[in-house]
């Protein structure tokens, strides 16, 4: 069964069904697996939605995909060869194949969303991605089926650990624990990192120090709202790119490298979303309801209030 899986003539049975609209579409599809879409998604959940789902989603994405690392590394299988699949418009992925990351982030992500957006429309939309999303990998020929079902099984894993682990958590009482989970959020990774070379794996270790810790001293500290209008919520999110397009251009702009540069660029990225535009946030909303208290023309859309005569 398992060389079945781990055959090419699957993927070119899969691959014999094609044309320019799925290539096309299959291409655009496998986008919404990988590390951007994730990052764009969590920041929104976490800026303009619900901030508390937010962090218990991103401690459950970055724990498994830490997880996949390790076990891609562990098995470190070979990925489909490009001589015998076909290559769609130039694609390829790189690195090990197995337990495939665009098979186990939907899964992991998608499912956990539905246990808190539950309209029917978004529970349809979150079980296509979590369809398609691992379908494209092997219509584009960069995975063998027993990647998707690793992927799946760690994903579906990594939910219902959490899910159980979250239920505990909300019976502990953590806020007498603070600066200890502080600690253990920026001390644990550290020593981690010591001890890996591998890229990706220090960049995540990095985001979870940063929007980890961030996110504890935020809740402590900051308290901002996450609600607001659409022009506020759009302006929220455009500050946050620019913010991580201004981190990207200073850690690019430094004559050197090396895995501890990558570390601090993530903490300071996820830092950033958690913790430091949020206070900008509630600073600016205070500096508006102090405008609006001592302009009382500004507060009334620009009429000030008659007074009567006595």
């Amino acid at each position: 069964m398992i060389d079945i899986l781990h055959s090419h003539e699957l993927i070119q049975s899969i691959q014999q069904c094609h044309n320019l609209f799925l290539d096309y579409f299959f291409l655009f599809v496998t986008r919404f697996g990988n590390k951007t879409f994730y990052i764009v998604a969590i920041a929104f959940l976490y800026l303009c939605i619900d901030k508390k789902f937010a962090v218990k989603l991103f401690y459950l994405f970055s724990v498994g995909i830490i997880c996949n690392c390790i076990v891609k590394d562990y098995f470190a299988l070979p990925r489909p060869d490009q001589t015998k699949v076909r290559e769609v418009m130039g694609y390829r992925a790189h690195g090990y194949s197995f337990p495939s990351g665009h098979a186990q982030g939907p899964l992991a992500f998608w499912g956990f969303c539905m246990t808190r957006f539950r309209s029917p429309l978004f529970i349809v939309l979150a079980a296509a991605m979590i369809v398609v999303v691992p379908f494209s990998r092997l219509y584009l020929g960069v995975h063998f089926p027993l990647d998707i079902v690793g992927g799946l099984v760690i994903g579906a894993s990594t939910i219902i650990a959490f899910f159980f682990l979250y239920r505990a958590l909300d019976r502990f009482p953590l806020e007498r624990y603070y600066w200890a989970a502080v600690a253990a959020l920026t001390v644990a990774p550290l020593v981690f990192c010591a001890f890996t070379e591998a890229s990706e794996m220090v960049q995540f270790m990095g985001a979870l120090v940063g929007f980890g810790a961030g996110s504890f001293l935020e809740a402590r500290f900051v308290r901002f709202d996450e609600t607001g209008g659409a022009l506020f919520q759009a302006a929220k999110m455009a500050a946050c790119f620019a913010g991580l397009a201004l981190i990207m251009a200073v850690f690019v702009a430094i004559p050197f490298g090396g895995k501890y540069l990558d570390f601090v660029s993530n903490l300071a990225a996820g830092g950033w979303i958690s913790c430091v535009l949020p206070y900008c946030v509630r600073r600016f909303r205070g500096a508006l309801r102090e405008r609006d208290a001592v302009d009382p023309a500004v507060a009334s859309g620009g009429k000030v209030p008659e007074v009567g005569s006595c």
